[in-house]
């Protein structure tokens, strides 16, 4: 197999003066000087291309677009970059990768088949709105990034992505940002106190039955935005919320029987919705990960003590001033899988005592707690009945009344 690898040069000598009919993998990543790429007309036989971070490439060669044996193209963070060839048809590539190109202007028409295609990362071209028509042909895609670009939609044709397992679709941020004043759900919903100007063109998930993970970071959700039906996406396993505004958790999301990973940050919660039935979070039966910091928890939440499989919580920066271990209903140490707890930026004056019976806790973050004790007088509150501790974070703590030992 042919290899060529290149670095910090300002263009490839246009001649290559052999024909390059053997050259397998061309690996120009990290070229800073490098501004436009050769002509891969005689490299037929070209199957990966990688020039991320190529930082000041302008000009791509037309004859990218026709390279039939291309699996791989990775233009990861080539910020000049400005325009692909108007067609491509590299009916052999598998992996398209875009993000970062924040001066992309438009992704290109497909030409041919490129049914081929598995992952297409998009993620901060903050200026391609749309999407050829073609990707639908693209029925083996498993992994499609639209994070942080232009579009206000997922493309109307995604529901034909059966295959399609990581969907990302986060909200707008970066140098060329401009927020919509409702940035549209991802969700077919119209609700009665405000209307989704989008909705009418956006698909229902409930077909995207192979979907393992979906991030939906800073799209302006509510609850009603999510579908009740939304237990369609039956292989689900990783869903992050973070950013959006939910009082409480959505209902809709109880109903995810194998969802492990859940993120939902800084959305101005207050409750999870404990007090309704249909939608206790502990109903999330296979969640290993709950991550809640920035939100407006007074206490702990009943219905968190009963996720039996937690391993991974994060409660920093919510405000809480006690665990609710006065309550046995809300009692943390119910939390018998518990590995790893941040409860960091809370104000806390001692360490609660519910923390001391974690036998398989292994990190603890109290740092920026306002603490001036740790409580060890008290032997319900000692720190020594954390057994299986390892690390132990108290960085930016009053100093202690007591000293721990």
């Amino acid at each position: 197999m042919s290899t060529v690898m290149f670095s910090h040069f300002f263009l490839i000598y246009y001649g290559f003066q052999q024909p390059l009919f053997n050259l397998k993998i061309m690996n120009l990543k990290g070229s800073q000087k490098l501004i436009k790429t050769p002509d891969f007309t005689t490299a037929s036989n070209l199957e990966v291309l990688i020039l991320e971070g190529c930082t000041k490439l302008v000009d791509v060669h037309p004859s990218i677009g026709v390279l039939k044996s291309l699996i791989l193209l990775n233009l990861r963070d080539c910020k000049s970059h400005r325009s692909l060839p108007t067609k491509i048809g590299m009916e052999s590539l598998e992996i398209l990768i875009l993000s970062g190109c924040s001066s992309l202007v438009r992704f290109p028409e497909i030409d041919g088949n490129m049914e081929r295609l598995k992952t297409l990362d998009l993620s901060c071209c903050y200026r391609v709105e749309n999407l050829s028509e073609n990707l639908q042909q693209a029925k083996f895609l498993e992994k499609l990034d639209l994070s942080e670009t232009a579009k206000t939609e997922p493309p109307s044709f995604i529901c034909q992505f059966k295959n399609l397992k990581v969907l990302s679709f986060n909200g707008r941020k970066g140098p060329s940002y401009k927020l919509l004043s409702n940035l549209p759900s991802l969700f077919k919903v119209i609700q009665g106190r405000r209307t989704n100007p989008m909705a009418r063109m956006l698909p229902l998930l409930s077909g995207l039955s192979s979907l393992t993970e979906l991030k939906l970071r800073d799209c302006n959700l509510c609850e009603g935005d999510i579908p009740r039906d939304i237990s369609g996406l039956s292989c689900l396993e990783k869903l992050d919320l973070s950013g959006n505004n939910f009082i409480s958790i959505p209902a809709s999301l109880t109903r995810l029987s194998k969802l492990g990973y859940l993120e939902l940050s800084n959305c101005n919660m207050c409750t999870l919705g404990e007090a309704d039935t249909h939608s206790d979070i502990s109903g999330l039966s296979s969640l290993w990960h709950l991550d809640l910091s920035g939100n407006n928890f007074i206490s702990i939440h009943a219905s968190l003590t009963r996720l039996s499989k937690l391993e991974n919580l994060i409660l920093s920066n919510c405000n809480m001033c006690t665990l609710g271990e006065a309550d046995t209903h809300s009692d943390i140490s119910g939390l018998s899988s518990l590995r790893h707890l941040d409860l960091s930026g809370n104000n806390f004056i001692s360490i609660p005592a519910s923390l001391t019976r974690l036998s398989k806790l292994h990190v603890l973050y109290l740092s920026n707690c306002n603490m001036c004790t740790l409580g060890e007088a008290d032997t319900h509150c000692d720190l020594s009945g954390l057994s299986s501790l390892i690390r132990l974070h108290l960085s930016g703590t009053s100093k202690f009344k007591k000293k721990f030992s």
